[in-house]
């Protein structure tokens, strides 16, 4: 993955600048420059930008801990090439966390845009392509797999991770757009599997393939003790468990056309009606996970995980309606469980959003609610050994998503709080927010998250992760 990075970087660059030689003209070389022959002053065709952050995060229940002194900076560094015909973009990310965990986020999007004609252009790269009208929340979002290893903690796009694409956009008349995109490989989402943001979900999966490595190598090489019990800790286990390390280990790697997505959007715009319509073929970006038998027995061989192929077939709609902007998604997810009779595949699936915002008539404020829920379909027959078994039998998930928020001093000082619930099992966070904006390149800002509900929902788990953080900025 890395050396592929480096390589596609390589690429692109040559690519742009074949482009850049074929259109090449002394007047090009004047803007390049920084001159222009006629005038003596133009823009330069290269333009650079960058952001520093630089967070204080303390976790009000255990500050020694989890919680991050300046440890969590980051500096991005965004660099745009642009001729008549062809742009080249690479934006990199120089943070602590890419150089320790993730060196291939190093380049958080770097591609190469040709534009064939007025209405037809071309891109290849990794790129980070948002689909739907949801705000920073969206169910016909599906092309790049999320980062929720910081778990609701960042912008919607920090949690993109951009992926190898190749995509063509085209123009239809003066209101419509196809879009056709195609992923040679799959990424799943990257969750974390131990501290403060590990979810029961995913530690129960690493429990599992723990149990089974164990199990694996005791049977395979008959290590017992003078009492009968397991010899752990010998040297035929720690090779094993070498060998399946992590999930990876266990579903197979995904770097292969195997694995290809293809996806396409058309959009338009009706009479002040925007609308969307969205086909992909791809995964899920989570592994389906199911054992064919007992903990006492499991063994590696007993442990399945797989990424389940999914078709999914999408529609957006935005509009402004007597002052308020709505938005709206749906979709329907179909896996190849098509009658929900395969225990070892996930169901097909109907996901929806609904939203809208509004000014007030009080001040700067405004408000932002949305609704957002799942529906496992054709779940009446199904038993425990099911992927999809809910012992709680509730195969509707919803959640509710509010925002509230203002600004003072010529739009300088701008509070917020976004609360998010779950109307499922009531729990859910608060996070309230103000950032000031000194000068339009440095800012600061002050954030506390607080969650509740019960140890086994989706967010009361992390009920001990309550946290305040105070963050400067500086854009260029």
């Amino acid at each position: 993955m890395k050396i592929r990075k480096f390589a596609l970087a390589a690429l692109l660059v040559a690519a742009a600048q074949f482009t850049w030689a074929q259109d090449f003209s002394f007047d090009d070389l004047m803007a390049d420059t920084g001159m222009d022959s006629g005038t003596g002053v133009s823009a330069s065709a290269l333009s650079i930008t960058g952001k520093a952050e630089l967070p204080v995060r303390l976790y009000t229940n255990d500050i020694d801990k989890y919680s991050l002194w300046l440890e969590d900076s980051s500096f991005t560094l965004g660099l745009k090439y642009e001729t008549e015909k062809a742009d080249f973009i690479a934006n990199l990310r120089l943070d602590k966390n890419v150089f320790t965990d993730h060196f291939e986020d190093l380049f958080d999007e770097m591609y190469a845009t040709y534009y064939a004609t007025d209405s037809i252009d071309f891109s290849l790269g990794y790129q980070k392509v948002i689909w739907g009208k949801g705000d920073k929340v969206h169910v016909v979002d599906l092309i790049n797999p999320n980062d929720l290893t910081d778990f609701y903690n960042k912008d919607y796009l920090d949690w993109k991770l951009s992926q190898l694409m190749a995509k063509m956009d085209v123009g239809i008349g003066m209101n419509s757009r196809l879009e056709l995109v195609f992923v040679p490989t799959f990424t799943p989402d990257r969750v974390s599997t131990d501290g403060a943001w590990a979810t029961s979900k995913a530690t129960g999966i690493m429990d599992l393939a723990t149990t089974a490595v164990t199990n694996s190598a005791v049977s395979a090489y008959n290590y017992y003790d003078a009492t009968g019990n397991p010899a752990y800790g010998t040297l035929a286990m720690a090779d094993i468990a070498d060998s399946y390390s992590s999930i990876e280990d266990f579903t197979g790697s995904t770097n292969s056309l195997k694995y290809s997505q293809a996806a396409t959007r058309f959009s338009t715009s009706l009479a002040g009606h925007d609308l969307g319509f969205i086909y992909y073929y791809g995964y899920l970006r989570q592994p389906t996970v199911y054992v064919t038998s007992d903990l006492n027995t499991l063994t590696i061989e007993d442990l399945h995980m797989d990424y389940d192929r999914v078709q999914v077939f999408g529609m957006e709609y935005g509009s402004v309606i007597g002052g308020f902007n709505l938005r709206g998604e749906a979709a329907y997810y179909m896996t190849d469980d098509f009658d929900g009779s395969d225990a070892t595949v996930a169901n097909p699936s109907f996901q929806y959003l609904a939203g809208f915002d509004r000014s007030l008539p009080l001040h700067n404020l405004s408000v932002n609610i949305q609704d957002m829920g799942k529906l496992i379909l054709m779940n009446s027959d199904l038993n425990t050994s099911d992927v999809d078994y809910n012992a709680k039998d509730e195969y509707l998930s919803n959640y509710l998503i509010m925002q509230v928020s203002d600004s003072f001093n010529h739009e300088k000082i701008k509070p917020e709080i976004i609360a998010f619930l779950s109307t499922n099992d009531w729990d859910g966070f608060v996070r309230p927010k103000i950032v000031w904006d000194i000068n339009g390149n440095y800012s600061l800002s002050l954030a506390g998250t607080f969650y509740f509900g019960d140890d086994d929902t989706d967010f009361g788990q992390f009920s001990n992760n309550d946290f305040v953080e105070l963050k400067a900025t500086y854009s260029f």
